[in-house]
């Protein structure tokens, strides 16, 4: 009963860190999107000469292509923030749901997802040039390591959860007291 008890401790400390770490995981995106576009502001009209609009459509084009990104951002944003008061509600005693933990599934799901899809861009048989591949991939290794990291905390928040409700159910625990 004891052991039980700590474990119980350790995985809700670990629910409060690792939602913490998803949320700011998250911040980071927004970052380094603000990031990318002052440090390389023409990374937007590269982008958009590559999907072939025309040179008078720019402006319109890029404050099209940065609203539709910032609202993603915004979306990941508020999906993680769902996760993290969860995870964090959960850590404090109170009693949660599945539902932030079949949220943070499909988010790691996303994750990895991306991940395998950037790892296939990456040795794509009809890379430009070899020197653009390396420039790709040391951001594509960067943001690899930020979303292992972040699929990290995710797996952390999926399975301290489940082993907190188990515990929680086994001693009938109710707002982090026993009944």
């Amino acid at each position: 009963m004891n052991e039980d008890f700590k474990t119980l401790r350790r995985r809700e400390d670990n629910l409060g860190i690792s939602g913490l770490a998803v949320l700011l995981f998250s911040a980071w995106d927004i970052v380094r999107f603000v990031m990318t576009l002052v440090m390389n502001p023409h990374a937007l009209t590269d982008f958009l000469e590559r999907m072939g609009v025309e040179p008078d459509e720019m402006a319109i084009g890029g404050v099209v292509v940065v609203a539709i990104y910032a609202i993603i951002l915004l979306l990941a944003f508020l999906i993680r923030l769902f996760i993290f008061f969860g995870a964090r509600a959960e850590s404090t005693g109170k009693k949660r749901g599945w539902i932030y933990v079949i949220v943070a599934a499909l988010v790691l799901a996303f994750i990895v997802a991306d991940q395998v899809s950037t790892f296939m861009d990456l040795f794509n048989e009809n890379a430009v040039s070899e020197a653009e591949q390396l420039g790709e991939m040391d951001t594509a290794t960067a943001s690899g390591l930020l979303n292992l990291f972040s699929a990290f905390a995710l797996v952390d928040i999926i399975v301290s959860s489940a082993i907190v409700k188990k515990i929680r159910k086994k001693y009938d625990i109710k707002n982090g007291e026993v009944i």
